[in-house]
C-alpha cells in the first residue's frame, strides 16, 4: 500500500530507485539534485549564492489574527505600500472594517466571510505555477504547481519590507503515486495512510517538501489532487508540489485563469532526499482517531483493540478520553457527520447522489466557496445535507472520528461506522462552472493601488511607537507573564537623584524561555504592556522577536534568582552596540548583578539601538 525509502532515491525512466542500488557518480548525483521541481521553483525565488537559500516569495497570505499584527508592525515601520499581493482571509467575519482598510492604506486584498475558505481562494484566484507562497497558516497549493511554506507574524513582515527569508536548504521526499483508485476510497484515505507509514517512520514527512510524481497522477482528476494535497497542510511537512498536465491547465482555464498554467515534472534522473511509493489500487478506506490512524476494517474487526490504541495516543498528547465507550454491542454508532475541510464541488456532489433516497444520520457540509455553494444549489446538491454544524468528521459519542467523506457517507448511511470499500458513488455529476463574479464583487482587492485612508482600529490600538534606545533605564523586575504595579517607577526616579532622561519600563525575567506558537505576537503584545526588556538564561529563535520589537536581550544565569524590585542601568547604548556586560544596580537595595547579552550580529545591535528592527526599516533614526 506505502513503502518509505529512508536513504537517497533516483526518479528513472517512471521508476524509483535505492541509492545504494545505483551506480551514480557524485558529480552526477550533484546534477540530478537539480533536477527536481522542488529545486527549479526555490532557484527561481532564491537570491543566495551560497548553499542555504533566501527567499523571496510572490503572494502573503494571512488569517486576521496574524493580519492586524502585520498591519501594525506595517504602520509602526512606515510602509507606504506592499511590494507583494498581501491577502487577508477573514472566514470568521471579525474584522472587516479593519480588513478592509488596512487593504485600501497598504494595496492589499481583503477576502470576507462567506465568499472563499482561505485554501480556495489560493487556488482559485491567486496560485499560478511555479509561485511562492507564504502564509500565516498551514497551506498546500502544490496540486496546482505552486508552493506554500508558513511562517509567523516577523516572516511575513519580513517579505513586505521587501526582505527575503532566509533558510537551511530542505530535504525533498518523492511521493511516487502509480494505479488506480478502487471504488470507496478517496484523498483523505491517501494522506491517513501515507501518515501512518510516516508515524511509524519516526516522523518521515515533517519539515521536508513533498514531491508528487508518477503515472498515477493522470489517473486522478484535479480536484481529486487538490484534495489529496489539502490533506498535507496540517501533517507537519514544509510545503508540497506535483507534476502538473493538461488537467491542471483545464483547472486554470475553467477558474479565468489560463496563464497560470505550465506543465511541471522532473527533469530525469532526479535525486531525492527519500521516497514514499503508493500504489493507489492497494490504499483501503481509513480513519483517525485521538491521533492515531488505522485502517476501517482494522476498526471493525478489532475494534476493541484499536479503540485502546487510540485512547492512548490521546493520553499522549495530553487529552483523557475513553473511546472504547463508543462500542455498543458489535457496532459503533454514528450520531453524524460535517465536512468542512472536504467542501469541493466534486465530493459534495458525489455524495448528495449516494445519500439522496437513504435514510441516514445528519449530513452537514460546508462549502469551500460561495461560487461552489451556489453551483451545488442550481444542481439540486445541497438539499440532501443538513443545515447545521457539527465537529469536523464523523460524529461517535464524544469522539470525532476522521474519515473520507466516501466511509463518511457510508457510515452516516448505515448509521454505525462502515467502509465504504466497493461501494460504487456516482462518477458523472453536473460539471461544475466557476461562476464568481458576484461573489468577486464583495472582495476587497487593493493590489497596487494603495489610497490615503485611515486605518479603521476598531476595538485594537496600534503598534507601541518608541523612540531610541535611551542610554539608562530603570527596570521593573516583572515574573513573565505578570502585569506588575507600574505606579511608582516615575516617582523612584526623582527619589534617587537619576537622570531625568531615563526611561522607566518593565524588565520581563524568564526561569525557562517557553517556545511560543508565534513569536512575533508574543514579543508585540509584551511590548504593548510596557515591558521594554527581556531577562532569560538563553533565546534560542526567541532573540529576532526581541530585536523585531525593540526589546533588550539580557542574560544571566542567575535569572530564576531574580524576582522583584527595580534595576538601574546605565551606559545601556554604548554596551549593546559592543555587546559588552553591563553593571545594574537594584534600587532600595545595597546590590548589583552583572547582566550580559546574547550573541548577536552587528545589525541586530544597531537596530536595537534604533528602537528596533521594525522602527529602524521605517528609515527613522
Amino acid at each position: 500500500m506505502v513503502k518509505i525509502i529512508r536513504e537517497g532515491a533516483y526518479y528513472f525512466d517512471g521508476r524509483i530507485m535505492k541509492e545504494s542500488q545505483s551506480h551514480v557518480t557524485l558529480d552526477r548525483k550533484a546534477l540530478a539534485a537539480k533536477n527536481t521541481m522542488t529545486y527549479g521553483v526555490i532557484a527561481a525565488h532564491n537570491e543566495a549564492t551560497r548553499l542555504d537559500p533566501a527567499l523571496r516569495f510572490d503572494v502573503v497570505v494571512a488569517r486576521p489574527d496574524c493580519y492586524l499584527d502585520v498591519i501594525r508592525a506595517a504602520e509602526a515601520g512606515k510602509i507606504s505600500e506592499f511590494p507583494v499581493p498581501c491577502i487577508c482571509v477573514d472566514e470568521e467575519g471579525a474584522e472587516e472594517a479593519f480588513g478592509v482598510s488596512a487593504a485600501k492604506r497598504f494595496g492589499g486584498i481583503y477576502v470576507p466571510k462567506g465568499t472563499y475558505s482561505a485554501a480556495e481562494y489560493v487556488r482559485t484566484n491567486v496560485a499560478m505555477t511555479n509561485d511562492l507562497i507564504l502564509s500565516s497558516f498551514p497551506l498546500t497549493v502544490g496540486a496546482l504547481g505552486a508552493m506554500a511554506m508558513c511562517g509567523d507574524g516577523g516572516d511575513l513582515l519580513n517579505v513586505l519590507f521587501s526582505e527575503r527569508i532566509e533558510a537551511e536548504r530542505p530535504e525533498t521526499v518523492a511521493v511516487h503515486l502509480k494505479g488506480k483508485l478502487r471504488a470507496g476510497v478517496g484523498p483523505v484515505d491517501i494522506a491517513l495512510a501515507v501518515g501512518r507509514a510516516s508515524d511509524a517512520a519516526c516522523g518521515f514527512i515533517k519539515g521536508r517538501i513533498l514531491e508528487f510524481i508518477g503515472t498515477g497522477i493522470s489517473r486522478l482528476s484535479q480536484e481529486t489532487r487538490n484534495a489529496i494535497d489539502a490533506c498535507f497542510a496540517d501533517m507537519g511537512c514544509l510545503s508540497t508540489v506535483w507534476e502538473t498536465d493538461e488537467k491542471t491547465e483545464e483547472y486554470y482555464k475553467s477558474v479565468g485563469r489560463a496563464d497560470g498554467f505550465f506543465r511541471l515534472a522532473p527533469k530525469q534522473p532526479a535525486y531525492y532526499d527519500g521516497a514514499i511509493l503508493v500504489d493507489l489500487g492497494a490504499i483501503e478506506p481509513m480513519a483517525s482517531l485521538g491521533g492515531a490512524i488505522f485502517s476501517v476494517h482494522e476498526l471493525l474487526d478489532e475494534p476493541e483493540e484499536v479503540l485502546g490504541k487510540a485512547e492512548q495516543a490521546a493520553r499522549r498528547a495530553g487529552r483523557e478520553c475513553d473511546f472504547r465507550s463508543l462500542r455498543k454491542g458489535k457496532n459503533i454508532p454514528v450520531a453524524g457527520m460535517q465536512l468542512h475541510e472536504q467542501g469541493d464541488y466534486e465530493t459534495l456532489a458525489r455524495l448528495a447522489d449516494f445519500l439522496r433516497g437513504k435514510k441516514s444520520a445528519p449530513v452537514c457540509v460546508t462549502p469551500c466557496s460561495e461560487p461552489v455553494r451556489r453551483a451545488l444549489e442550481k444542481g439540486g446538491y445541497l438539499e440532501v445535507f443538513e443545515p447545521r454544524t457539527m465537529p469536523e468528521g464523523l460524529t461517535v459519542g464524544d469522539g470525532v472520528l476522521k474519515m473520507d467523506a466516501c466511509s463518511a457517507a457510508a457510515s452516516a448511511a448505515a448509521g454505525k461506522v462502515a467502509s465504504a470499500m466497493g461501494l460504487e458513488y456516482p462518477r458523472r455529476v453536473r460539471k461544475y462552472r466557476h461562476v464568481a463574479k458576484q461573489t468577486d464583487r464583495k472582495v476587497s482587492d487593493f493590489s497596487g493601488a494603495p489610497k490615503k485612508v485611515r486605518l479603521e482600529w476598531g476595538d485594537h490600538a496600534p503598534a507601541p511607537v518608541y523612540g531610541s534606545l535611551p542610554n539608562a533605564m530603570l527596570l521593573k523586575i516583572v515574573p513573565a507573564g505578570e502585569e506588575g504595579d507600574f505606579s511608582e517607577a516615575a516617582g523612584l526616579v526623582t527619589e534617587y537623584g537619576l537622570p531625568i532622561s531615563t526611561v522607566c519600563g518593565k524588565l520581563a525575567v524568564y526561569k525557562d524561555l517557553p517556545v511560543y506558537e508565534d513569536d512575533f505576537r508574543t514579543a508585540l503584545s509584551m511590548r504593548a504592556r510596557g515591558v521594554v526588556a527581556v531577562l532569560a538564561k538563553e533565546y534560542g529563535n526567541w532573540l529576532s522577536a526581541c530585536v523585531d520589537w525593540g526589546m533588550v536581550p539580557f542574560v544571566s544565569v542567575k535569572a530564576e534568582q531574580i524576582t522583584e524590585g527595580y534595576l538601574y542601568v546605565k551606559g545601556l547604548r554604548a554596551a549593546v552596540e559592543h555587546g559588552t556586560p553591563i553593571e545594574a544596580r537594584f534600587l532600595k537595595e545595597e546590590k548589583s548583578i552583572t547582566l550580559e547579552f546574547p550573541v548577536m550580529e552587528e545589525v541586530a545591535r544597531a537596530w536595537l539601538i534604533l528602537g528596533g528592527r521594525i522602527r529602524a526599516r521605517g528609515g527613522e533614526k
